[in-house]
This record gives structure tokens, C-alpha cells and sequence, in this order.
């Protein structure tokens, strides 16, 4: 079994989906891929940490409603003959945004969100989203940045700027709204040379911005970590913060320099 049939499969396999014998080559794939391995115990990790936390909440009646008329949608979906995969899609939508929902209810509105767990939770909506989990709220069939901006436009609360890629080798495909923690997320894919690269913009006061290694690139300060396998920069522009997931780190992250003129990264010093 190959890694990106494994990465695909990960997270059935987590929740104990798989039938026994795809179970037991996920399993011994893991056991001789170093890469994969780390992917699925990080994934662990984070579930750990800030999914089991949220079972001992209770859910407030308006947010039981709102998952109930998802998985009402779902129902006629599959009743019209919807293929599985668009449905378990819908149903991956309806479940992100209500852990997001929870994550708020548990976090409160006064808690700051550590620079490290922005980080792992970009980290792990990409792999949902390159994995086929997570599906893309509006699609582009253009580089059409404009279109994209327009589109978050009173969905999130603060300006979606996004950045200018230099060359021709990145363009954007689509956007979703999305949660980093309890931190409402403006979420944008690029894809650079084959792969997909993901950008998150959100409210930069809602962060504690301490941690990671810190560095300046081209006179910027940039807050960067590892997880998973991928390299995640975190930066700060007046109001607003970025996380930007890549395994091309230096590539991509030379060719986003400017959101409509002004520097894309954090402030100078």
C-alpha cells in the first residue's frame, strides 16, 4: 500500500470504518513508513487534546437543530440517489462546523489561541482537504482573487486580503470558510506544482502570538513550525493572521509576497 493510499484512508481508519483486512494493511504500512506513521500519531495527538475535551459538553439546543436539519440534508441527498462520496462530503462540512461551534462553546470568547495549536489545526484541515474530506465551498476555474475576496465578504469578521503569487507556477483553486481552534478562518487553496497549498487569514487578536521558531524572511517576521511532514509559517498583517501549510516551504513562500500592494507578511521589526 502506498502512502497516499494510506493518507486517504487515515482517517477511516481512526475511526474504526475499515473492514479488517484494509484495516490490517493500513496497519502494517504504518508500521514501515516512518512519514505515515508520524502523520497518524500526530492526528492522535490532536484528537486527544482537543476532541476528547469536547464530549463532556453539553450542546445548546439552537446548535442540536442546525446538525440535525445537516443530517436531514444528507438523508434526501442519498433519497435523490446522491453518489456516496458527494454525500460523506456534505456530511464532512456538517461536522467540521460543528466542532468548530463546540471548540467555541469550550474555549469562551476571552481565551487566546496558542500559536502552536493554529499551527496543527491548519496542518490537519489540509490533510482533510487534500485527503478528499473536506470540500471546497466555492471553486475557481480562473485566478480569479477578486472573485474569492468578494465571496468572504461578510462571512467572516475582518477584510479577506489574499496574497499575490508572483510567477506562473501557483494559482488559486478555491476557498471554504473554515475554524483554526475556535478561531473563525477565511480558508484558501493554491496549487503549486502538483500539490496544494493551503492558506488560512483570521482574526490575528484572537491568537497569543508567542512560540514556534522565529525568523525574519526578506526583513519579515515569520512564526514557523513542523507538523506532520509539512512546514506551517505564521505571520501577522495589522488585524489579521495568516498560516500558510506547504512541503515546498522556501518556494512558496518567496513567491507570496504582497496582498493588493501592501507586504503580505508581518509588520517590519
Amino acid at each position: 500500500m502506498r502512502c497516499e493510499e494510506v493518507t486517504r484512508l487515515l482517517y477511516a481508519h481512526l475511526d474504526e470504518e475499515l473492514s479488517p483486512e484494509l484495516s490490517s494493511l493500513v496497519e502494517q504500512h504504518l508500521a514501515a513508513c516512518g512519514g505515515c506513521r508520524g502523520l497518524a500519531e500526530s492526528e492522535v495527538k490532536f484528537r486527544e487534546q482537543f476532541i476528547a475535551p469536547l464530549r463532556a459538553i453539553k450542546v445548546p439546543a439552537g446548535v442540536r437543530r442546525r446538525i440535525l436539519e445537516g443530517v436531514s440534508a444528507i438523508d434526501r441527498g442519498a433519497a435523490k440517489g446522491v453518489r456516496f462520496r458527494i454525500t460523506a462530503k456534505i456530511g464532512a462540512a456538517v461536522a467540521a462546523g460543528f466542532l468548530g461551534v463546540l471548540v467555541a462553546i469550550q474555549a469562551g470568547p476571552e481565551s487566546l489561541a496558542p500559536l502552536s495549536s493554529i499551527a496543527s489545526s491548519s496542518v490537519s484541515t489540509h490533510v482533510k482537504f487534500s485527503s478528499g474530506y473536506l470540500p471546497l465551498e466555492i471553486a475557481l476555474e480562473g485566478n480569479w482573487r477578486n472573485t474569492l475576496e468578494n465571496w468572504f465578504e461578510g462571512k467572516v469578521g475582518f477584510s479577506v486580503r489574499i496574497p499575490m503569487v508572483q510567477g506562473g507556477d501557483a494559482h488559486l483553486v478555491g476557498g471554504r470558510l473554515s475554524h483554526l481552534l475556535h478561531v473563525d478562518a477565511a480558508y484558501v487553496v493554491y496549487l503549486y506544482r502538483g500539490d496544494y497549498v493551503s492558506l488560512f487569514l483570521f482574526d490575528g487578536q484572537a491568537v497569543k502570538w508567542t512560540g514556534g521558531q522565529t525568523e525574519l524572511f526578506d526583513d519579515r517576521r515569520i512564526h514557523s513550525f513542523h507538523d506532520r511532514g509539512f512546514d506551517v509559517m505564521v505571520w501577522r498583517q495589522g488585524p489579521v493572521g495568516y498560516a500558510l501549510v506547504t512541503r515546498a516551504r522556501q518556494e512558496i513562500l518567496g513567491a507570496v509576497v504582497r496582498v493588493k500592494g501592501e507586504d503580505a507578511v508581518s509588520p517590519r521589526g
